[in-house]
């Protein structure tokens, strides 16, 4: 019964398999072609292995991209926006369901509409909000963005 079992799964593993080689394949071709210099990489960008790996692409790529700038901010935006949302939306939580007060249903209710309201809708409002913050709050006014709405604003000129 066992065996029987095993090889009928032979094919489902099989599927898997390819499934993931076929998911895998642009990020190990994108990791390959990293470590290309630009000759190999016009030469013949199919090519997963390169002749040498050339690791200096990675620190042009820190220091002339200004890389660890990015990362920095990126780092910081997440990490508030993480710390925000789930000290609000846990605060929210307990409140509805922990405690009666009169128009807890229709507080509940305004929430989960809001829940249908896609982020394009907003995207325009928002974008005058943070725009008319300014640049100097640059990196708060993308925090307080994405804390209450959820939408990207990375084109607002810092």
């Amino acid at each position: 019964m066992n065996i029987m079992r095993r090889f009928t799964r032979f094919p489902l593993y099989i599927v898997l398999i390819l499934w993931s080689i076929i998911c895998l394949y642009p990020l190990v071709w994108m990791i390959s072609t990293s470590l290309k210099t630009m000759p190999e990489v016009t030469e013949d960008p199919a090519a997963l292995i390169p002749e040498t790996p050339h690791w200096a692409n990675y620190l042009e790529t820190w220091t002339k991209g200004n890389f660890g700038t990015y990362f920095k901010n990126s780092l910081i935006i997440t990490g508030a926006v993480l710390l925000l949302v789930l000290w609000t939306t846990s605060m929210t939580a307990f409140a509805i369901t922990r405690t009666d007060f009169p128009g807890k249903r229709l507080i509940l209710y305004a929430l989960v509409v809001t829940l249908f309201i896609p982020a394009e809708a907003t995207l325009v409002p928002v974008f005058h909000i943070a725009k008319s913050c300014g640049g100097a709050l640059c990196i708060l006014t993308k925090i307080f963005c994405w804390w209450n709405s959820g939408n990207r604003v990375e084109r607002i000129e810092c």
